[in-house]
């Protein structure tokens, strides 16, 4: 590193040049990998931890896009344009999952760049640590009933396409406001992921962030799973009562998931609540003042149901306030590659395999495939496909037949029956996972019995 002397002190300058290089020593040795980077995002300083987990040489890091070095998913550019700093999230870079802090670097008021530093290369070593601090077994501790946390962060929305660019920035800008934020998108779009993202960017990170499925759970438990209930209120009810979701999010972010299938009645509920900021528990007279961030998703066109009178056209004003479209996968399919060697990565993971590789032909099937069950298709297709493995490469034969969506269909002129019969294996297909595989709660989601459910999933070859 040099430095121009500018009519300095020629022992100051050496002194400098000494201090900078002591510290540069400093930073060597420390067990953190720590990178540096400039407004531009390019690199500036990379210590040798993070050269070693890299496999990389210092001389070819500097100078070099972070993007291209670390991850195109890392967040530390947005840092070093004035984005707020991110704590305690994952990234993946080249096949270890680190916990990383980014934090801006300022020069006077100014925003001159960012560092990023990775507290921990991998679970086992927090698992190791918390066993030393706590002398305790962790594997097998319960979790514990209302600890509430986002799984997710803008980190683990993989792709560099500028759909998912696009998405990246939005999530950033949400989360520097305290606004409503509606979320739309197809199914398996990965509209969770990006409410995870929001509140794991937030000043509300470390509170809690409280999910909730307003389609998976019946109308006539659904007041009692958001607003909670006094003791005695109803036969069989705890005599203390029981908090509600509002109540286990105070102070943090609740996520109202397929808000579009919410009844009328409890929209009503919905946006009085938005308006009064507070509850009261079923069976209860006292207002609750609740501090709670609101997120939503939906794979429903909205405009269309207050048309049909299904949703509140006065809710709809309350919570579409900052809306973010998830992009179909059909619509940034140069993604594809790095979601297939993403997702494989965490298969093998979780299965405790090793590495599988991919054949070209392969990753050109995927990339000509238009997926209408979207990212969440793909990954049930490679999860098909690990099974069908019969080595360490996949190829083509071990690909299961890919479904067309029915506009796919109907625009190269197929039979009305063949699109009838695609929409049906979409809806089965949204419904089980909707339901985490839980054949009666299907039926009841799509509004038939478990036998009837059962001859569709054997038709569609599902079973």
């Amino acid at each position: 590193m040099e430095f121009q002397n500018d009519g300095m002190d020629p022992e100051a300058s050496v002194s400098t040049n000494s201090m900078i290089m002591l510290l540069e020593k400093i930073l060597d040795v420390i067990p953190n990998c720590l990178i540096a980077i400039n407004k531009s995002g390019r690199v500036t300083y990379i210590n040798n931890q993070y050269c070693a987990l890299l496999g990389m040489e210092r001389s070819a890091i500097l100078g070099a896009p972070v993007t291209s070095v670390i991850s195109p998913d890392t967040p530390l550019p947005h840092v070093a344009r004035g984005a707020p700093p991110t704590h305690n999230q994952t990234l993946m870079v080249r096949g270890h999952r680190l916990l990383v802090n980014q934090v801006p670097i300022r020069y006077g008021d100014e925003v001159v760049g960012a560092v990023g530093i990775a507290l921990f290369t991998e679970a086992e070593q927090i698992i190791s640590l918390a066993r030393r601090l706590f002398s305790i077994d962790i594997s097998g501790s319960a979790p514990q009933p209302y600890h509430w946390m986002a799984r997710y962060t803008s980190g683990d929305i993989v792709g560099s396409s500028k759909p998912v660019v696009a998405l990246r920035d939005k999530i950033f800008r949400a989360a520097q406001t305290m606004a409503t934020v509606l979320i739309v998108g197809e199914s398996g779009t990965g509209k969770e992921l990006v409410a995870h993202s929001i509140h794991a960017a937030s000043n509300r990170a470390a509170r809690p962030f409280v999910h909730i499925n307003c389609s998976a759970i019946p109308q006539s438990l659904l007041e009692t799973e958001l607003f909670g209930y006094e003791g005695g209120a109803f036969t069989g009810a705890r005599p203390k009562g029981q908090a509600g979701k509002f109540e286990l999010a105070n102070s943090g972010t609740i996520f109202l998931d397929e808000i579009g299938d919410m009844p009328m009645e409890m929209q009503s509920a919905l946006l009085r609540v938005l308006q009064e900021r507070e509850i009261v528990r079923i069976g209860g007279s006292r207002p609750i003042p609740i501090d709670v961030r609101v997120i939503c998703a939906t794979h429903r066109d909205l405009h269309r149901r207050v048309t049909e009178e299904r949703f509140r056209l006065d809710l709809l004003y309350r919570l579409n306030i900052f809306q973010i479209a998830v992009p179909a996968l059909r619509d940034h399919p140069d993604d594809i590659p790095a979601l297939v060697e993403h997702i494989l990565l965490e298969l093998c993971r979780k299965n405790n395999s090793m590495t599988v590789g991919v054949a070209q032909e392969v990753l050109e099937r995927l990339m000509a495939h238009d997926w209408p069950g979207n990212i969440r298709e793909l990954q049930n297709t490679l999860e098909h496909a690990i099974t069908m493995l019969d080595g360490d490469r996949l190829l083509c034969r071990h690909l299961p037949p890919l479904r067309q969506s029915p506009i796919s269909s109907a625009h190269k002129g197929g039979p009305l029956h063949e699109a009838v019969s695609s929409t049906e294996r979409m809806a089965l297909v949204d419904a089980l996972s909707q339901a985490q595989g839980n054949k009666s709660r299907a039926a009841r989601i799509l509004g038939i019995d478990r036998t009837s459910l059962y001859k569709k999933l054997r038709a569609h070859d599902l079973i």
